[in-house]
């Protein structure tokens, strides 16, 4: 099964739902899970089918995703701004196992993080990567799976 396609449909109706414009997806593929930006966030999956997914976002997209899911503006702060971006990545991946059929598998909670240059080899799985356009700025959907 191509499972990235089916994380690809998850995120565009997901986006849809929010009013979210994603454009240019590139799909590709290393050897490692690794993270390399200053916000992400991680969703494991745990069953009879492990591995993670995980979305990384420079701070334009960042403030793009909260703009479309806090509407009122006093109420975007860094904490809240995460959260949102966590719960959006939870339905992602949620969509995504039931498209996959993994019905045997479910999602651990998200883990967000945001610093300054960060890198990290998450395991050594398989990476499929979607680099994706979003208003003029690049964001990273990546599922590992064994």
């Amino acid at each position: 099964m191509d499972y990235i396609k089916n994380l690809y449909k998850s995120l565009e109706k997901n986006t849809d739902l929010i009013g979210l414009n994603i454009s240019n997806p590139v799909f590709s593929k290393s050897s490692y899970h690794t993270i390399e930006s200053d916000n992400f966030i991680i969703v494991g999956i745990a069953g009879k089918t492990n591995g993670i997914i995980t979305l990384e976002l420079d701070e334009k997209t960042l403030d793009y995703f909260s703009e479309s899911m806090i509407p009122d503006e006093s109420m975007r702060s860094d904490y809240m701004t995460m959260s949102a971006i966590s719960e959006f990545l939870n339905m992602v991946s949620g969509n995504f196992l039931i498209l996959s059929n993994l019905n045997d598998s479910e999602l651990t909670p998200p883990i967000s993080a945001t610093g300054k240059n960060i890198k990290a080899i998450l395991n050594n799985f398989e990476t499929k990567r979607i680099y994706f356009s979003t208003e003029g700025s690049e964001a990273v959907l990546s599922l590992s799976l064994r």
